[in-house]
């Protein structure tokens, strides 16, 4: 399936099915019950010399055996609203509000995101 679309899937310890495109970051996403994107996950081998397949292959191997160490070191956003549900950085390592808004399509969703974190 990698080769032809570039992408494959893969069922977590837990149950959850995942779709891993190719590339080093951003490349994780959550699928719901109807196979369609809910959430993008950003967790990546620190070491950026590994190629981008060795990387994809750790995450799939990560999500299949402990997808809650996974989590616990991911950023997550929700989809399609990009919303950001975890991060394993601290709250004073995000970016301000206004390079927040900046970098958002929509920068009245990314008010709300940046105020659940700071809640």
């Amino acid at each position: 399936m990698l080769e032809q679309s570039g992408k494959f899937r893969v069922v977590s310890n837990l149950g959850s099915i995942f779709e891993i495109v190719q590339g080093r970051q951003h490349n994780i996403f959550k699928l719901n019950a109807q196979g369609v994107r809910c959430e993008e996950w950003c967790v990546h081998v620190a070491d950026w010399s590994v190629p981008d397949f060795d990387n994809m292959l750790a995450q799939k191997l990560c999500i299949e055996t402990n997808v809650e160490e996974l989590l616990w070191q991911a950023n997550v956003w929700s989809l399609p609203a990009r919303l950001m549900l975890h991060t394993s950085r601290p709250l004073s390592a995000l970016p301000s509000l206004e390079e927040h808004q900046r970098r958002s399509v929509n920068a009245g969703l990314a008010e709300v995101a940046l105020e659940r974190l700071v809640a």
